[in-house]
């Protein structure tokens, strides 16, 4: 895919009248669009170095840079979701129809409650350091996969199968933030809010609170369709894997333990070597919003923008779910591609 929008990129450049190319992408999009900035812009040597789980190959040197980026309520990048829907409470790799009740995030035991979960301590600090204990040793047998791939000793020549039961980032499977809302509920610091009755920012900023309501109410991990990670061994290490320290977690308003320097595919470790001019708009009716900040405080850019749209959802459309009354947030859509056009056409940035 970065070789695909690179393309974009340069056909671009080259069409008659095009004088600034600007990268946009909403959630997943958002680190695509920054890993590729950042590669355009420093060259293979950013994904590449010990630190990292798996190199990245020859072609993706000589990328194009564009001369803007935009992130629409962008996700950490298939890594840290990757890591964040990971299911501790799968007790063997071989049958994920046996789930730990003790790590089970959909146990009511455990605090459980579709309506809206309440975690207790113990079990969060526990469920939490065997995420992070199982991601790395499933890196680890990757990388060992691999190996024996090179060495001529795997199942296939070039690559092999890689299914990672209760591994699905799309199912969204053991995000305890997705039931428990205590989790992921504000940012840390002020930022401009974009309302109804605001649509530009002009009120100081304030502290964002998410608006968004509990969802999921059964475990998927079972499931092969719905829970799974069916990948390969080469693309799991460079897209789904990201290592974890053993204080990885998370709470009210941070994110903590993730190596974010041990893959090239995730974005708060991609847009540090991003220099050109940065906007992130994060939308307060879903969980993703709660990534812009981190993302926004590790950019490189001198030139950088954080603003959130109150009420919309993932989708950028109003999050009709949030609303205590309808119409409360009005047309989140409109909100933020105006304010978009209006930091396009900033005098100054892009003349």
């Amino acid at each position: 895919m970065l070789v695909d929008v690179s393309q974009g990129v340069a056909y671009l450049r080259g069409y008659p009248g095009i004088q600034k190319v600007i990268l946009m992408g909403q959630s997943g999009g958002g680190g695509l669009m920054t890993i590729l900035q950042n590669i355009a812009e420093n060259g293979v040597s950013a994904c590449r170095g010990p630190e990292k789980i798996i190199q990245c190959p020859d072609d993706l040197s000589g990328l194009p840079a564009a001369d803007g980026l935009i992130l629409l309520d962008s996700t950490f990048g298939t890594g840290g979701m990757s890591l964040f829907s990971l299911d501790p409470a799968v007790v063997s790799e071989q049958n994920p129809q046996v789930l730990n009740p003790a790590l089970d995030s959909y146990n009511p035991k455990n605090g459980f409650d579709p309506n809206g979960s309440t975690y207790n301590d113990k079990f969060v600090k526990r469920f939490f350091y065997k995420t992070q204990e199982r991601m790395n040793q499933l890196i680890d047998y990757a990388q060992f996969r691999l190996e024996q791939i090179v060495a001529g000793k795997g199942r296939y020549t070039d690559d092999e199968p890689f299914v990672v039961p209760g591994g699905s980032y799309k199912a969204a499977n053991n995000r305890l933030f997705m039931t428990d809302l205590r989790f992921w509920a504000h940012t840390r610091n002020p930022y401009p809010l974009l309302t109804k009755e605001d649509p530009t920012g002009l009120q100081p900023p304030q502290i964002v609170y998410s608006v968004r309501v509990p969802r999921n109410d059964a475990s998927p991990s079972p499931s092969l369709n719905n829970g799974a990670l069916s990948t390969s061994v080469r693309r799991f290490l460079s897209t789904f894997a990201v290592r974890a320290n053993e204080d990885f977690g998370y709470d009210a308003d941070s994110i903590y333990g993730i190596d974010y320097d041990s893959s090239y595919n995730n974005t708060p470790g991609s847009i540090m070597g991003v220099t050109v001019p940065l906007l992130q708009l994060g939308m307060t009716g879903s969980h993703e919003y709660f990534m812009s900040e981190t993302i926004y405080e590790h950019a490189g850019s001198t030139d950088k923008t954080l603003a959130y749209v109150e009420g919309a959802s993932h989708g950028i459309r109003t999050c009709t779910a949030c609303e205590s009354y309808p119409g409360e947030f009005g047309d989140t859509q409109k909100i933020t591609y105006d304010y978009v056009d209006s930091w396009l056409s900033a005098t100054g940035r892009f003349d």
